[in-house]
Parts: structure tokens; sequence; C-alpha cells
């Protein structure tokens, strides 16, 4: 486990979903951890606020689709900045879980139970004939 007094677990710190754990992930006891950010998320994060306040929206999905559009008009050595800022990062996940892959994070994928419903037509003619 990460040394909580180290530099890189302040930059990586455990997350702790509140999502519904799948019950064989319950079972492990693994803890979630994030992948580090690629360079057009870092270019998101560092450029959100500024977006979000030249469009006075706080809709993502208008904010998104206007920083993609800026991401692909950026020269590339704008976007060098990013990967490089990127590489950096994946580099310091790397160092503080060297044993961790992707996929650690990805389950068996649960079979949905799906319960015998009254198809529309036959629920429409018993409440009519309530």
């Amino acid at each position: 486990p990460p040394n909580p007094s180290s530099p890189l677990f302040l930059l990586f710190p455990p997350h702790h979903s509140n999502k519904r754990k799948r019950e064989q992930q319950q079972d492990d006891d693994q803890e979630y951890v994030k992948k580090p950010l690629n360079a057009f998320m870092l270019y998101k994060k560092e450029q959100r606020n500024v977006a979000a306040a030249e469009l006075n929206t706080n809709n993502s999905a208008v904010i998104n689709t206007l920083l993609g559009q800026k991401w692909k008009s950026l020269p590339k050595e704008e976007q060098a900045k990013y990967y490089e800022q990127a590489a950096r990062e994946q580099q310091l996940h790397a160092q503080m879980f060297p044993n961790c892959s992707c996929s650690d994070n990805y389950g068996k994928k649960r079979k949905r139970v799906r319960r015998k419903a009254t198809t529309t037509a036959e629920g429409t003619i018993a409440f009519l004939l309530k």
C-alpha cells in the first residue's frame, strides 16, 4: 500500500467510489485506483472555468464541446505541453502503484435480473377494466 506521507500520495489519493460495488469487488477489498489523466483531460481541467465563464453556462456538454474544438485547433507545440505533463503523471502513477493495472478496476459483468412485467397492452387493458 502507498505511504500516506509520500508526496505522490497527495497527487493520487485512494478513491472511494460511491457507486454500487459489484458483488465480486466487495469480496476482494481492493481499492479503486484512478488512472492518470491524459493530455486532453489535463487541458480540459485547466480550461474548464475559463470556458464556463466565456459561455456563461455550467452545462458540461456545451463546455466539453467547446473545449474539444479548441483542443483540436491548438498548435502541436501547445498540445505537446499537455502531453509531457500527462507522461509525467503516468510515470508518477506507475511509481506509486507499481502492480496496478487499469483492468483491475473492472470485474466481470453482472447478469441483469429481469422481472417478468406485463406488456403495455395487457397493462392498459387491466387498467381500463378496473
